[in-house]
């Protein structure tokens, strides 16, 4: 496994997140940032699934190959466990990708010093732009 600077964060968005959380989890980074993270693949692969033909995630799931999820599960919610630093999660209550309610059940795991922070009306690619978000993520960086 790669070595983490001491004092170093971990950021990360989307498709990332379970392999941000794993290397957090056997190194210690100063923070562990998630944004809009699944909580294991195996739910994903069946939010996706049972998406309504209307559904973004339905049109995501006619080209993207969802069965991949439920093959290689996601451990976040395994890794999480084992991160010693704190964790700042972001999710928008608005995302059609990874609907917010997987950052939620994540919370089941959170140390007294982890924080959830959902952002109303933020849809999953926009998170980044939402006024809350970019204050949160300066105050960190200059702390």
């Amino acid at each position: 496994m790669y070595g983490v600077p001491q004092g170093a964060i971990h950021f990360t968005e989307c498709c990332v997140f379970e392999f941000a959380t794993k290397l957090a989890s056997v190194n210690s980074p100063k923070f562990l940032i998630l944004q809009a993270p699944l909580y294991n693949g195996e739910e994903q692969a069946k939010q996706m699934a049972n998406a309504n033909e209307g559904n973004f995630t339905f049109k995501i799931a006619k080209f993207f190959p969802f069965w991949l999820l439920s093959n290689y599960s996601f451990k976040t919610d395994e890794f999480i466990q084992k991160c010693q630093m704190p964790i700042l999660i972001f999710h928008g209550d608005a995302d059609e990708v990874i609907h917010y309610e997987a950052s939620v059940k994540l919370k089941e795991y959170f140390k007294p010093e982890d924080r959830l922070i959902l952002l109303e009306g933020e849809k999953h690619n926009t998170i980044g732009e939402n006024p809350i978000y970019q204050k949160e993520i300066k105050k960190l960086l200059v702390n």
